[in-house]
């Protein structure tokens, strides 16, 4: 009967607390709201905020604050962080501000090795 009792607690705590990904995007939400705040570049904070959830939130219109993120494997990140850096560059944007949300993008820089290598893994900790 203990152990019941015991189960029936644990259970029930288990689904009082908010998801795991529900509890991502409200992290997400907090951090954009403080980036802004702080008087940040909202470009900045925007890719920073895009990169946290795993999607872009204002591709849906009218736009509703986010309440889950969408996790991706760190190949699929990668895919998408080496799409928007060469997209960035192709569409004539400054290297260097290409290259500061690539880095962020990925959870490191690519670049600090000796022989470049295009990157085919985020970082697990930016996977997000």
């Amino acid at each position: 009967m203990k152990s019941f009792i015991a189960i029936a607690v644990f259970a029930a705590a288990a689904l009082a607390s908010p998801p795991a990904d529900e509890i991502c995007a409200q992290q997400c939400n907090a951090a954009l709201d403080s980036c802004v705040a702080a008087g940040q570049a909202i470009a900045d904070c925007t890719g920073t905020y895009i990169n946290c959830l795993g999607f872009n939130p204002y591709d849906q219109v009218p736009f509703k604050k986010p309440t889950a993120c969408r996790k991706e494997t760190e190949g699929a990140c990668a895919v998408r962080c080496n799409k928007n850096m060469d997209t960035c560059v192709g569409d004539g944007n400054a290297a260097q501000a290409c290259t500061q949300t690539y880095v962020r993008c990925l959870g490191y820089n690519p670049y600090e090795n000796v022989r470049y290598k295009k990157p085919t893994a985020c970082r697990a900790s930016q996977n997000n």
